[in-house]
């Protein structure tokens, strides 16, 4: 049945919600940021979000490949075909599996770490897998389509697990599943008009509960799903295209609680419809927005612990977070590094290292992005 969201202004609703810990964070004097150091920087024409397995770091390129580049020395160890056709590559994302890499070009294509191809899945009704592919869980690869279907794939032979509906709607599109522990969640939107999230079954995809995203005005106005989700402890938190930020029961989808939308006297938003890209570093979450504002919340307390007004350019559809950096990329524009305790920016890369609008993988003391100059790595800055 589908939940409407509600706001329940409770601070212990929220503690007992997001099983996080920790003290209060301390403010710090603002420095001058400094340059992000490259440890190696490949040539290319490189796209998406990269996986780290092993000794490798493996990207898409542009025109339909699989780079499998050295993740220390950044020496090219194998390029593949995805066997896709079209101008442009038809996904942005690579994950790894026990069994290798899955990567997303329209459909799914799958390689073993010596770059053999092993198998593709393209859904009975189009849709366009590739584009959505979302978490792994085990030996199970999930993903969304454009015609509302999930779908779960067995990551060594490509044979579907499950397949399920959950929008009942050919118009409407289900995003990248987040895989965690036996849940599947996954956002859904038809246009900007409605969608929410939904929480299946990762053994079977049967469907658990359904929130379903309004704008909370008189009028109820429905409204998409615009970032996220993010499994935390006993939370789901997700956006919604008008730019609220809500936190739901992980067991039964009751909405606890929201954050505000950017205000628009800050920062307009074309057509009052925005995305809010969001991750978690500790206790504190980050979420970004279209219009280049990054904000970033308590999730032990519910407060907002400060907000950056834009330097650049929109923040792109995702952010990556360790416990100590945000790396934040900006639509045509840089990877900025921040300290999520008080947003103070600690590094940015320069105009010689391209473009990002892309999430970086992290692997240890390194950050490896897609950018507009080729496969790069960088040294995730400390304190």
């Amino acid at each position: 049945m589908a939940m409407p969201l509600v706001m329940i202004c409770c601070q212990t609703t929220l503690l007992a919600a997001l099983l996080v810990g920790g003290g209060a964070s301390t403010a710090r004097a603002a420095s001058e940021p400094r340059a992000l150091r490259v440890a190696w920087r490949v040539a290319g024409e490189a796209r998406g979000i990269p996986a780290v397995r092993g000794d490798l770091v493996y990207f898409l390129s542009r025109r339909h490949e699989v780079v499998a580049i050295d993740k220390e020395r950044g020496d090219v160890r194998w390029t593949r075909p995805t066997g896709s056709g079209g101008s442009l590559t038809g996904g942005a994302l690579i994950v790894a599996t026990p069994a290798g890499v899955v990567t997303g070009d329209d459909g799914l294509v799958a390689f073993d770490e010596v770059g053999t191809w092993q198998w593709r899945f393209d859904a009975p009704d189009g849709g366009g897998p590739g584009f959505y592919l979302g978490g792994v869980v085990g030996e199970t690869v999930f993903a969304g389509s454009s015609t509302g279907w999930v779908h779960a794939v067995d990551a060594r032979s490509g044979i579907t697990r499950w397949s399920a509906d959950v929008t009942h709607d050919r118009g409407a599109a289900a995003f990248a599943p987040v895989a965690a522990g036996d849940d599947v969640v996954v956002g859904f939107a038809a246009g900007a008009a409605a969608g929410g999230i939904v929480l299946l079954e990762g053994q079977t995809g049967r469907e658990r509960w359904r929130a379903v995203f309004s704008d909370g005005s008189p009028a109820d106005r429905a409204t998409g799903s615009g970032g996220g989700p993010l499994v935390i402890g006993s939370a789901v938190v997700a956006a919604a295209t008008d730019g609220r930020i809500h936190v739901l029961d992980r067991t039964s989808g009751r909405g606890l609680w929201h954050w505000p939308a950017v205000d628009r006297r800050v920062m307009p938003i074309a057509a009052g419809v925005d995305y809010r890209p969001l991750a978690r570093a500790g206790r504190v979450l980050v979420a970004g927005s279209l219009s280049g504002v990054i904000t970033a919340y308590d999730l032990l307390t519910g407060r907002q612990r400060w907000q950056r007004l834009p330097h650049a350019s929109s923040v792109a559809f995702g952010m990556t977070a360790g416990t100590r950096t945000v790396l934040v990329p900006h639509l045509a524009g840089p990877l900025v590094a921040l300290d999520p305790d008080d947003g103070r920016e600690r590094g940015r890369t320069q105009p010689a290292d391209g473009q990002f609008g892309w999430a970086p993988a992290v692997s240890g003391a390194l950050a490896f992005a897609a950018s507009s100059s080729g496969y790069v790595a960088f040294y995730v800055p400390d304190r």
